[in-house]
């Protein structure tokens, strides 16, 4: 279950072992052993932000103009190329067959946003191969 108290947002439900398929259309199946490897990548000190994906540019503008960001920054398609702004932190992540984080959220904004229920889905960004510091997670 899902709580929210304050600005942290506890047991959510990020990503599940099985085949998934990934936004260029290919199919990967993940274990138990691969999600133990991303809560263990976490654990040496890998930051997960929490960024808006994959929603609609009328939802885009809507969140922008609650949060008081340029539209742009708000989904990193600024001029300056700076990336998705970030709502949240995974402060903790563990697996029981699931990935399950606990979220600590940018602002009251973003939190009221969610107790209001504007986000109701989770996806996740996967980096094959991702090296940070000269070690590599796969």
């Amino acid at each position: 279950m899902v709580t929210l108290s304050k600005h942290l947002l506890k047991g959510v439900e990020i990503f599940d072992i099985g085949t998934h398929i990934d936004s260029s259309g290919s199919k990967n199946t993940f274990t138990e052993i691969d999600l133990q490897n991303i809560v263990n990548a976490f654990n040496n000190g890998i930051t997960i932000p929490v960024k808006l994906g994959h929603t609609s540019d009328k939802f885009n503008t809507e969140i922008a103009k609650i949060l008081d960001l340029p539209v742009g920054i708000l989904t990193g398609e600024d001029k300056n190329n700076t990336g998705a702004a970030k709502l949240g932190t995974v402060v903790k992540l563990s697996s029981n067959g699931k990935l399950i984080a606990d979220i600590e959220l940018a602002n009251d904004d973003i939190a009221e946003l969610i107790s209001k229920n504007y986000f109701d889905n989770v996806s996740i960004e996967l980096v094959y191969d991702y090296i940070d510091a000269g070690i590599k997670y796969e």
